[in-house]
């Protein structure tokens, strides 16, 4: 799963390309976070040849994953007769969301316990309260949540989710000039502003997750070889539509719009990124056509991403109560040993992963031990 996608849907519901997909921007964001937190920066010149690639092509992952995300999310969703989604399921997906959101706090929690937080200062209370990728998945999946339950088909859904990514980047340069700190509270605020250094807020990021919603229902209920053939499709159109947008955007006179940073709010470089992740998406999709064996081994990987996700970054980064790999050598690595670091932290990631799944299917007594365990030791640090 992706940062925002959901437990895995029934088999029926799944497509191994986009799996496929998922797994491949894994393996990137794995080794691109590794490099960057443990390398000498004068290593990774990010303004030269293949470093400026290198950042270039990071940029794509985090839209790979939102729509992709978006896009599972419209495959595994089930409604009635009448087409309503059940309470039930609607109360899973708000419960996951939610969860996102809670995880994604957790990770950066500022404190050793809850009660610390009172001395937490405001500088301190601003970096705990930024969107991440978490963060951004819970809330775009609320929204979504609720356009599921006001809709009565996939079709519907997907027509009012594209008019949801089309607002959002519309509106961003609007959104982004306003002080929503002044607004709302801080923690509000952070989810639809970049200002106090939230990297993922709403605006314009929330644009993929909506449109990959947007494209999951031209893709449901099809075989899997015209799923990946029209999906191609749909990228390229896509690809056309955003690096065309993305020009004329770029013709604007200045002045037109409020002021705003051209890199991370832009109507011309939100659309850029947009054009070059569809095409990698796609070819993606095509080398998971043509592999299919391979295909099928790694696939499986990929319902996985929210495990990798977390992994890794605590293998870095650490928690209030452990110490990451960045507290001993943070930025202070070789090129050579810096590659090392990658093959290690994605071999413990991804083999943790591959264990725990083995864990969960032919042991499920000792996984619902190792869960309510791990839920357990985390509260009590929180608490006592």
């Amino acid at each position: 799963m992706t940062p925002a996608s959901e437990p895995a849907a029934p088999r029926r519901g799944r497509l191994d390309f986009l799996d496929f997909i998922r797994l491949a921007a894994m393996a990137f964001m794995v080794q691109g976070h590794t490099l960057d937190a443990l390398v000498r920066p004068q290593h990774l010149d990010l303004g030269t040849f293949p470093w400026n690639v290198w950042h270039a092509l990071r940029g794509q992952t985090a839209p790979i994953f939102l729509m992709v995300s978006g896009l599972v999310g419209v495959l595994s969703l089930r409604r009635d007769e009448d087409g309503r989604v059940p309470a039930a399921r609607l109360g899973h997906r708000l419960a996951w969301a939610f969860g996102l959101m809670a995880l994604g706090y957790l990770l950066v929690f500022p404190a050793n316990r809850i009660a610390d937080l009172r001395w937490l200062s405001p500088e301190g209370w601003r970096g705990f309260l930024q969107v991440n990728i978490l963060q951004l998945n819970g809330a775009g999946l609320l929204i979504l949540t609720a356009l599921a339950s006001l809709t009565r088909s996939d079709r519907a859904y997907g027509r009012i989710a594209l008019g949801l990514a089309a607002a959002t980047l519309v509106a961003t340069p609007l959104i982004q000039a306003l002080d929503w700190f002044r607004i709302l509270p801080e923690g509000l605020a952070a989810y639809v502003s970049h200002a106090h250094g939230s990297l993922f807020p709403l605006f314009p990021h929330g644009m993929y997750l909506f449109l990959g919603a947007a494209a999951g229902w031209h893709l449901k209920g099809i075989p899997p070889e015209e799923a990946s053939r029209r999906f191609r499709r749909l990228c390229g159109w896509g690809t056309l539509a955003a690096l065309a947008g993305s020009g004329l955007a770029a013709l604007l006179p200045p002045g037109l719009l409020p002021p705003h940073d051209l890199y991370t709010t832009s109507w011309t470089f939100t659309l850029l990124r947009l054009g070059l992740a569809l095409p990698m998406m796609a070819l993606l999709s095509l080398w998971a056509e043509r592999r299919p064996t391979f295909t099928a081994a790694c696939a499986p990987l990929g319902k996985h991403s929210l495990k990798v996700y977390v992994g890794h970054l605590v293998l870095l980064y650490g928690l209030p109560w452990t110490l990451g790999l960045t507290g001993k050598v943070y930025r202070s690595l070789g090129l050579g040993s810096g590659l090392l670091a990658v093959l290690l932290v994605g071999g413990i990631t991804f083999g943790g992963v591959i264990l725990l799944e083995r864990i969960q299917r032919q042991a499920a007594p000792l996984w619902l031990a190792l869960r309510l365990s791990s839920a357990g030791l985390v509260a009590w640090a929180l608490i006592f």
